[in-house]
């Protein structure tokens, strides 16, 4: 017999060793009697041990397995409800950007309606002051002061 095999089963060492992992919960008591089932002759004693120790291996790594997905899986669950909470959150300033937009588009349009009603003002200024003035180089001042006014005005009311 070679020396990295067991007498109790024609096992090699290392696959008792693989079958034998801490995950296995055995008792003292079945150990010992799969071993004098081995040491006395009686082979089917320790191959039926050997298959009820692998079946115990395999029932305890379903287990580990089963309990690892069950962590993987709260895992996700918890990724999940961040990227949840992440949207939601995004979700609110947009339409506070939004609202804001549209408070700012309203200010917006009033300015340009009041330009147009100081341009339409200017104009009309500009046919007086050519009135009084008779046109000459009084009015082409005139004329340059209040549209430099009104620029001022426009610029002063979109800030």
């Amino acid at each position: 017999m070679r020396s990295h095999q067991r007498p109790m089963c024609g096992l090699p060492a290392r696959d008792l060793s693989r079958l034998c992992r801490p995950t296995v919960p055995l008792s003292s008591r079945r150990v010992a009697t799969a071993f004098q089932a081995s040491a006395s002759g009686d082979a089917s004693s320790g191959q039926g041990f050997v298959l009820e120790l692998a079946l115990m291996q395999l029932s305890g790594q379903m287990k580990l397995l089963t309990e690892k997905q069950e962590e993987r899986h709260m895992v996700q669950e918890q990724r999940y409800e961040k990227q949840e909470e992440r949207y939601r959150v995004q979700e609110a300033r947009f339409q506070e950007q939004q609202e804001q937009l549209k408070e700012q588009q309203g200010q917006l349009e009033a300015l340009v309606a009041q330009c147009t009603e100081l341009n339409v003002t200017v104009k009309e200024l500009n046919v007086t002051v050519k009135g009084i003035c008779g046109g000459g180089i009084i009015s082409v001042v005139l004329i340059l002061l209040v549209s430099l006014i009104n620029f001022q005005l426009c610029a002063l009311l979109s800030t």
